[in-house]
């Protein structure tokens, strides 16, 4: 995967890119990010006797909103059907494409380009919270069902229940609950370079270890902030995206995924918060835990990793 970056807009500009919010900082980014899929090796496979009939493909979707623009979208393959779907539960958008294989044909080299165009506002999560005053309006659960759910990997049971109770205790409001939880998981987990990719998110491994031995990337830390916050009634979800960089120039982002937490607050929206982040600062520049507040995370005005993502894509 490769990323062009064309320009970086400084204060003041951001807004000729995509309209100004509370929640977005005056500077902004845009670029050209393509996502190249070679499957050659899944049609001729080494492994195996015999050779599979289809491959089909399946690849988020990217699409705009209030911090990011997407334009431009091409698509271009060998493939036989291509079409963009969406998740019946979650309406996540999913780009599909389906190879039917010829074993005669030695030429065809079952591809798929994805490339487009984004320009996106960096998101100060300082400024997405509640300011001084705000009471939170009554709310009901079945409303934000869908953000309580417990998941195969994160069941609302068990050790999961019993930390929600330990940490958020007898806190009454959204913003408070999620504060001691977040504050919590920062301070109990670890960033585990160890682990492959993002992390697999098993929230019940994670609680099964001792205080001190809890360890994982992003996927790993987000969902257990995440399934912590719907124990406590906190509605949260997880959203993925794609680190843009800090260079110009063309720039190689295949292992760039990254993934931060979202909870909402009642009366006011969605607020992003970032716990995978912290420890990451806190492992590269060898920090204590004191010390990672010089990047305003480790107090309760996280910010959103400013190596802004490109996709964003819901789950849960």
């Amino acid at each position: 995967m490769k990323r062009a970056l064309d320009a970086w807009n400084e204060v003041g500009t951001a807004e000729e890119e995509l309209p100004r919010t509370e929640t977005t900082w005056p500077q902004s980014r845009q670029g050209r990010v393509t996502m190249a899929f070679d499957l050659a090796h899944h049609a001729r496979p080494a492994d195996v006797q015999e050779t599979p009939k289809h491959i089909t493909l399946w690849i988020p979707y990217p699409g705009s909103d209030e911090h990011q623009r997407i334009s431009d979208v091409a698509i271009e393959g060998d493939f036989d059907s291509s079409g963009v779907y969406f998740d019946r539960l979650y309406k996540t958008p999913i780009l599909h494409a389906k190879w039917t294989v010829d074993s005669a044909d030695k030429e065809k080299k079952y591809y798929l380009n994805l490339s487009l165009h984004v320009a996106r506002s960096r998101v100060v999560a300082e400024k997405s919270l509640p300011t001084a005053g705000f009471e939170e309006r009554p709310w009901n659960e079945v409303d934000l069902d869908l953000f309580l759910r417990s998941t195969s990997l994160a069941p609302i049971e068990g050790n999961v229940v019993k930390t929600a109770n330990l940490v958020a205790g007898d806190s009454k409001s959204v913003v408070e609950k999620a504060h001691k939880i977040y504050n919590w998981v920062v301070e109990n987990t670890y960033r585990d370079a160890g682990i492959v990719g993002c992390g697999d998110g098993d929230v019940c491994a994670m609680l099964s270890k001792k205080l001190g031995e809890i360890g994982g990337k992003c996927t790993d830390i987000g969902s257990l902030f995440i399934a912590i916050c719907r124990a406590a009634k906190v509605p949260c979800r997880e959203v993925f995206g794609i680190r843009l960089g800090k260079t110009f120039g063309e720039s190689v982002i295949s292992g760039w995924q990254h993934c931060w937490c979202e909870f909402f607050v009642p009366g006011h929206g969605w607020v992003p918060v970032d716990p995978s982040d912290v420890r990451l600062k806190m492992l590269t520049e060898n920090l204590p835990l004191k010390g990672s507040k010089k990047y305003n995370l480790v107090v309760f005005q996280p910010r959103v990793c400013y190596l802004c993502p490109v996709i964003l894509t819901p789950v849960w």
